[in-house]
């Protein structure tokens, strides 16, 4: 039997008012009902951030257990494997952006100090279309993306039809984040040598000792970056001959095949978008001419 919330007198079924104080019995429903809505609310919310931080967890765990031990592939998870890649390409454009975005921005400060008049129009329209802050570090990110998945997917489909067909995307995935686990780290690394050695104003390399100082800063990078493409490239080449399946041919020729599609297909893309970008600018100097 229902109660009064005002009084705690019985209600009977039918009842609009508490017959004891008078208090409407809609209220006691509406009352009650969000009450128990906020709670059903809260309880979710709760269960969210509770399976949120568990894969998480579980995550560090999964990603300190291939950073320590790569080759040992663990498939606890069928989206870590993605995530690392995700992270990877996330700061790859971060790396890159820091660089760029400084170029960008001393590219804009020379156009808006141009002293030629007769090209002041054109120097204004390139000025705003050159990207910079986060619509720059997004395009970057795009691209970066791009990259990770091309070399996913045929990695994926080469060793599916050549080397092992019982494998699935999110195993490669798994197979392919774990052996490039370093690379975080080593990408982490060259973040932090470009933002103390690539200064916020490049104007300052006209002194001889602020452009030494970067050339000095450019060795240790260079270093970096070689660490970075030995890793991904033993990383990638591990995932597709590191199998006990029998291969419809010499997994290494299978390896060599793929990083040549990885290329060809790489190349399509990224000359299509260089076309596009080209015949942008193309168009916005034959307009303004």
């Amino acid at each position: 039997m229902e109660k009064c919330k005002n009084c705690g007198a019985d209600l009977k079924p039918g009842d609009k008012f508490c017959k004891k104080c008078g208090t409407p019995v809609d209220e006691i429903h509406v009352s009650n009902g969000e009450t128990t809505s906020k709670s059903t609310s809260e309880i979710k919310n709760n269960e969210t951030i509770a399976n949120l931080k568990k894969h998480s967890l579980n995550y560090f765990t999964w990603y300190k257990d291939s950073l320590l031990k790569p080759s040992i592939v663990k498939n606890d998870n069928k989206y870590f494997g993605l995530t690392t890649l995700l992270l990877n390409a996330i700061l790859a454009a971060y790396a890159i952006f820091i660089v760029l975005d400084k170029i960008f921005l001393a590219a804009k400060d020379a156009l808006e100090d141009t002293a030629i008049s007769d090209y002041s129009t054109i120097a204004k329209e390139m000025k705003l279309n050159i990207p910079t802050g986060f619509s720059l570090y997004f395009q970057i990110l795009m691209l970066a993306v791009l990259y990770y998945i091309v070399f996913l997917i045929v990695g994926f489909v080469c060793k599916k039809y050549l080397v092992d067909q019982k494998v699935s995307l999110f195993d490669y995935a798994n197979q392919l984040g774990s052996y490039s686990s370093s690379l975080i780290v080593a990408q982490i690394i060259m973040a932090i040598l470009l933002l103390m050695s690539v200064p916020g104003d490049l104007t300052s390399l006209q002194s001889m000792p602020a452009l030494f100082s970067l050339l000095g800063s450019i060795k240790f990078v260079v270093v970096v970056l070689a660490v970075i493409s030995s890793i991904w490239t033993v990383a990638y080449v591990s995932s597709i001959v590191l199998e006990k399946a029998q291969a419809n041919m010499d997994k290494i020729y299978v390896a060599v095949i793929t990083l040549l599609l990885n290329n060809l297909v790489l190349y399509l893309v990224y000359k299509m978008i260089a076309n596009s970008m080209i015949s942008k600018y193309y168009t916005l100097f034959k307009d303004l001419m």
